[in-house]
């Protein structure tokens, strides 16, 4: 057993009984490098990465390999999700590097931590333009005891390379007229993929964050072709194989441009993010599909990755029962026997055959629209969907049996924090109780264990029950405020939205580089990390600048502070170039930008039925708004402030930069002006 046996990540113990003398990144393995004068190997990735496992299986479990490794390295293992800024720091050095980036992440770095040559999966043996990675090891020794010079110079001109890049370039924004807004839309369908939805043309990942934009760019234009593409992308994602046709959920992305074929692992963040799109999506389509998408999602989620006392764990692998995607795909016969005389139907509508479409087996994925298939069996669309639906609980009672894919037990804070705002706007779109239930209980989970004694410091992980010492990064802070600020506009809950205020103020003492204005990735105290970086594109969620940028939105008219406005607008300042050029890089920062070209609109609701009134408001689909309510006729909330009303009459309030509209005391009139139909 090496170093790695005394940690709590599941990736790392995974490779504890590897004969590399692996260590965790710390203060013994970073000394012993620059004592032994030695290079490091730092290896990154995670308990449910599929070509992690297969790399650990060809190379790291090789003893000839290992003792090479023990001779002449320091090696190093991270988890990714418990150090993410080191993970995004040397991510940046291998696309520098080789041009290209994933996970297992490879770097060989000096001794003092700086990265001369990386890459990312390397095989046993070498293939074509592709090296082995005896050979990499062989190469990355010679060259730092050979050439030593040109190494620290490499190492050098990654680094540079990497802070420029951190920079927002000054480029000039394209030419065309109209307003921001149309700007950012134009430039974005650009990469629409309108043959297969979504954006691109080959292998697919959600891209939650560019849909979010379409759809509060509709409520603002009414341009169909604009919720159409949106519709359109959703629902080829639902019919897909992304979408867990049995079990509900989504995987991280598929590797064809349809929508069929997944690396099946699936992610909390996804799904928090496409429960997010879906009911926002549900609360202004009123489609049931959307719904019951969502629903479905959610259950997979309470079903599979639930923590007993609160939050969800991090993922699903991809492998089980000894292969990738095992326990999610079928052959006929299995189909056959699961379902009986119903086979028929459920083969022909996903399209299963005894060739398989994938590896000889069957991925499911919908090969027919239901009402079209509705119409071509000549059945009614209401009895052929409860058909399909009871089908396919049958499916997953069946799939229960089968050995289920390994679970990665970390829970991890800002993940949490974007499902407690999925569980609010699920909420928000269907008036349903349970909903909001578990978005309390998610929170109070959170701020038990995360927060620390001083108010302010946070923790990122939790395993086994214990806070892990890996702390929060900008991303954490950012999705847990807002999480705070989205549970508070239900609950009216003063206490979140002084814990949100303080939470925010402690960003800028941790986070905050005053020369560009924007925040680091990572806390600038942290002594192992070579150099601050800066969260500004979206990877697989949305940069903690963009989220923190609407947060300082909300937040400044919640609590009238003009620092937090101005602090947001000097954000979308510096970005704004950079955005209008690359929207789907920056996809987060594109609905930052709209709610500060359109304003965010206030809604103050005063009167004995405020509490009653409330739900109905938030079942309209408004972009960006910010809503208080009392029953009582004096708060010392800002956009309470001056907000009367006499005897048992309730008023509700619309205004924009405190200047406030005649008052309206009917629901009904509210919804007739806000609506979009």
């Amino acid at each position: 057993m090496n170093q790695l046996q005394y940690e709590s990540s599941p990736y790392l113990l995974q490779h504890a009984d590897n004969p590399v003398e692996w260590y965790p990144w710390n203060e013994e393995a970073l000394s012993r490098a620059v004592r032994e004068d030695k290079p490091i190997i730092l290896s990154i990735g995670y308990s449910t990465c599929h070509w992690c496992h297969v790399m650990e299986r060809e190379s790291f479990e090789d003893r000839d390999v290992a003792d090479f490794m023990n001779m002449f390295f320091i090696n190093i293992k991270v988890d990714r999700e418990e150090r993410p800024d080191l993970d995004a720091l040397y991510m940046d050095a291998c696309q520098v590097i080789a041009g290209t980036s994933g996970w297992p992440l490879h770097v060989f770095l000096t001794p003092d931590r700086q990265p001369f040559f990386a890459g990312t999966y390397f095989p046993p043996e070498p293939g074509f333009r592709k090296m082995s990675w005896f050979q990499a090891l062989q190469y990355a020794r010679f060259n730092f005891r050979e050439h030593r010079d040109q190494v620290e110079k490499e190492a050098e001109r990654v680094l540079r390379r990497i802070q420029q890049g951190g920079q927002s370039p000054n480029k000039a924004l394209p030419e065309k007229e109209g307003e921001l807004s149309q700007l950012l839309y134009e430039q974005l369908q650009k990469h629409f993929d309108r043959e297969a939805g979504g954006f691109g043309q080959g292998q697919k990942f959600p891209n939650t964050m560019a849909l979010d934009f379409l759809l509060n760019y509709y409520y603002y234009s009414r341009e169909p072709k604009v919720l159409k593409h949106l519709k359109f992308s959703i629902n080829r994602m639902l019919q897909g194989g992304i979408y867990d046709q049995v079990g509900g959920g989504i995987s991280r992305y598929t590797t064809d441009r349809f929508w069929r074929v997944p690396h099946f692992e699936k992610m909390l963040y996804d799904n928090a993010l496409f429960m997010q799109l879906l009911a926002k999506t549900y609360q202004l389509t009123g489609r049931r599909k959307f719904k019951t998408a969502f629903e479905q999602t959610a259950a997979f989620l309470e079903r599979e990755l639930l923590h007993v006392g609160g939050g969800c764990y991090a993922a699903l692998d991809a492998d089980s029962e000894g292969g990738e995607g095992r326990y999610y795909t079928w052959t006929k016969a299995e189909v056959e026997e699961i379902l009986g005389p119903d086979a028929d139907l459920y083969i022909d509508f996903f399209g299963i055959t005894e060739e398989g479409n994938w590896e000889g087996t069957n991925i499911l994925y919908q090969v027919y629209d239901r009402w079209d298939y509705a119409a071509e069996l000549g059945r009614d669309r209401e009895e052929l969907l409860e058909k399909l639906l009871t089908l396919r609980e049958r499916m997953r009672q069946a799939r229960e049996r089968r050995t289920p894919p390994h679970q990665d037990g970390k829970v991890i804070l800002g993940w949490n924090a974007l499902l407690v705002s999925a569980y609010v706007q699920m909420h928000l779109a269907t008036g349903e109780a349970t909903y909001l239930n578990w978005s309390l209980k998610h929170l109070d989970f959170l701020r038990d264990n995360f927060i620390h004694a001083d108010g302010t410091t946070l923790s990122r992980t939790l395993t086994n029950g214990t806070s892990t010492p890996h702390p929060a990064t900008l991303k954490d802070y950012a999705f847990l405020i807002r999480a705070m600020l989205d549970v508070f506009q239900v609950t009216f809950d003063r206490e979140l939205l002084q814990q949100a205020q303080s939470l925010t103020d402690a960003v800028f003492d941790y986070f905050l580089e005053e020369d560009t204005r924007l925040f680091n990735f990572s806390r600038k105290d942290l002594p192992d990390v070579i150099f601050a970086r800066k969260d500004l594109k979206d990877d697989e969620m949305p940069s903690g600048n963009a989220v923190m940028a609407r947060n300082l939105q909300d937040l400044g008219l919640l609590l009238d502070k003009d620092q937090y406005r101005r602090q947001a607008t000097q954000m979308l300042t510096a970005m704004q170039t950079e955005v209008v050029t690359n929207p789907l890089t920056y996809a987060a920062w594109t609905s930052a930008l709209l709610a500060e070209t359109k304003g965010i609109m206030e809604v103050a609701v005063v009167g004995a039925d405020a509490m009653e009134w409330t739900p109905q408001l938030h079942r309209i689909f408004i972009p960006f708004k910010v809503l208080v309510a009392s029953s009582e006729t004096v708060s010392d909330l800002p956009l309470l402030a001056g907000k009367t009303t006499a005897g048992q009459q309730t008023l509700i309030y619309v205004c924009q930069d405190y200047a406030c509209q005649r008052p309206m005391d009917r629901v009904e009139e509210f919804v007739e002006q806000y609506v979009v139909n």
